[in-house]
């Protein structure tokens, strides 16, 4: 008897999601993009423009819901990137002498 592995695809099963959110792609930092601030405001749209697309009340609400917590994720990544890239720039800072420029 011989065994062979099925290999699931998106055209034998409509359900299998192929979206970037069940199979994320790192960033340049390493990151998933769910883990970006930018990423998560990508998502976000992405589910509103889902929403327009709903034919019933609560397909439109699913993803408007969707979207609002996608929109908080990246509000907080945001506030997070913004306070690391700003001590970075103060320990820059730190690591320099300020001379005062010659007199003429």
């Amino acid at each position: 008897m011989s065994h062979t592995k099925s290999i699931i695809s998106s055209a034998q099963h409509p359900w299998v999601d192929k979206s970037p959110t069940m199979n994320p792609a790192p960033t340049r930092q390493g990151k998933e993009l769910r883990d970006t601030a930018e990423g998560c405001r990508e998502r976000a749209a992405a589910d509103l423009l889902n929403a327009l697309a709903m034919s019933t009340q609560n397909g439109r609400q699913v993803f408007e819901k969707s979207a609002a917590s996608w929109t908080k994720r990246a509000e907080m990544l945001g506030r997070i990137e913004t306070g690391k890239e700003s001590r970075l720039a103060a320990q820059s800072l730190q690591g320099r002498q300020l001379v005062a420029p010659e007199e003429a």
